[in-house]
């Protein structure tokens, strides 16, 4: 089991983890915590009078908002995700561990999409039963509101075209954007390790600053899964990759500040990923919708820093249930949305909320995990495997004639 001083510092790593144990389970525990926020926001988007009016100005419900919203901050947790997606990609190459492209490629295909077809089917199965309208208010709308159509199906399993992406799975915005990044990582990851850290900050304020003013004047050129928000949230990665290259001296740097200041460098990364989107968000404007997700990026690395370094922080996200909502982190942030809309729309209205929240969290926890047992670790293993050389066998000499060794990289 990993301890407080697990990696960071060790000698052997520029990005502040160790070559012989290069998991920070840390980060996979803030991943599980923020895929809970994100089941958490899309029942509350669904019961919007649930336990209190959500939608619209929050500022006259500061006290709600203070006090609740960061349990279901589910846009801020897609931020984190790609800021952590980034750092940890990162990784391999700064301790000089990279892979070959078609291995590296091949493994995140079977890490994000062998998962997400499986979840596919479910909602597609759950859409084939509960198809309609339900009235559940415009938010819902989209979902599972027609039968399904074969050429739907298949635009979801190539990721190809502009469709209904909100049909079966709302959340696949997200993959989508998550594989046409992996496609193109290992260079872009080659090229900002080479640049100068303001320039490499120039160059992600530049991709942002790009679809901000086609937005702008264009309001219509994009779509949410369209390739100018790919651009856009590439600057994420890039805040990732350029944490990774210095956590090792930011981490010694923040080990290195008063308590005091550790402490307000904490609530300020707190404050910043929790309340950026209540309070600018709902303005609706592409300049504050921009500068508002880079608000919450700079809360997200806030957090990462904490986590990693601040013993308190450690033990908690090393404690058992993190770990566990780390474990099923990608699971959880697949099965959600059937269970949700399952629930939802097979209850049509004869349970409360009160009473529906409870059975979609037990529900939605237990698919998760089962999900991750039987198709997503599956899926992480066969990955794994490939790249892997083979231990020589009785009947396949080497060149020495000596039995060969399997690599493990």
């Amino acid at each position: 089991m990993p301890t407080t001083q697990h990696s960071i510092g060790d000698q052997l790593a520029p990005a502040g983890i160790s070559a012989t144990q290069p998991r920070l389970r840390e980060l996979d525990s803030l991943r599980g915590l923020a895929s809970l926020a994100v089941v958490l926001h899309h029942f509350v988007l669904m019961w919007p009078a649930w336990p209190w009016p959500t939608h619209g100005p929050l500022w006259h419900h500061l006290h709600l908002t203070l006090l609740f919203y960061p349990l279901y901050a589910g846009h801020e947790a897609v931020m984190l995700f790609f800021v952590l997606s980034g750092l940890v990609l990162s990784f391999p190459y700064l301790l000089g561990r990279s892979q070959p492209y078609p291995i590296f490629l091949a493994r995140r295909i079977l890490r994000i999409y062998g998962p997400y077809l499986a979840a596919l089917i479910l909602s597609i199965a759950g859409a084939a039963i509960w198809h309609g309208n339900h009235a559940r208010g415009a938010w819902a709308a989209p979902f599972w509101s027609e039968p399904v159509r074969w050429t739907l199906v298949l635009q979801h399993i190539a990721f190809l075209g502009i469709y209904n992406w909100q049909q079966f799975n709302f959340v696949i915005w997200s993959l989508i954007i998550e594989m046409r990044i992996s496609i193109i990582f290992p260079l872009l990851a080659y090229f900002i390790l080479r640049l100068r850290t303001r320039i490499a900050l120039l160059l992600a304020l530049a991709l942002s600053l790009t679809t901000f003013l086609v937005v702008l004047f264009h309001p219509d050129a994009d779509q949410t899964t369209g390739l100018l928000r790919t651009v856009h949230y590439t600057a994420f990665f890039i805040f990732g990759i350029l944490l990774a290259r210095h956590l090792k001296t930011i981490s010694a740097r923040f080990r290195s500040l008063p308590v005091t200041i550790r402490f307000g460098i904490a609530a300020l990364s707190f404050a910043l990923y929790n309340f950026s989107v209540p309070f600018l968000w709902n303005f609706r404007r592409p300049w504050t919708m921009t500068a508002t997700e880079w608000l919450v990026a700079a809360g997200a690395i806030g957090f990462i820093v904490v986590g990693l370094n601040a013993p308190p922080v450690q033990r908690f996200l090393l404690s058992s249930i993190p770990r566990f909502l780390g474990r099923v982190s990608y699971s959880l942030y697949l099965i959600h949305v059937p269970v949700l809309l399952a629930l939802t729309f097979s209850m049509r209205d004869t349970l409360s909320p009160w009473v529906q929240f409870p059975l979609y969290l037990t529900a939605t926890l237990l698919l998760a995990w089962l999900f991750c047992l039987c198709v997503e670790e599956p899926f992480i293993r066969q990955g794994q495997r490939l790249g892997k050389k083979k231990p020589a066998t009785l009947h396949e000499p080497s060149l020495n004639h000596q039995p060969r060794v399997a690599l493990h990289s």
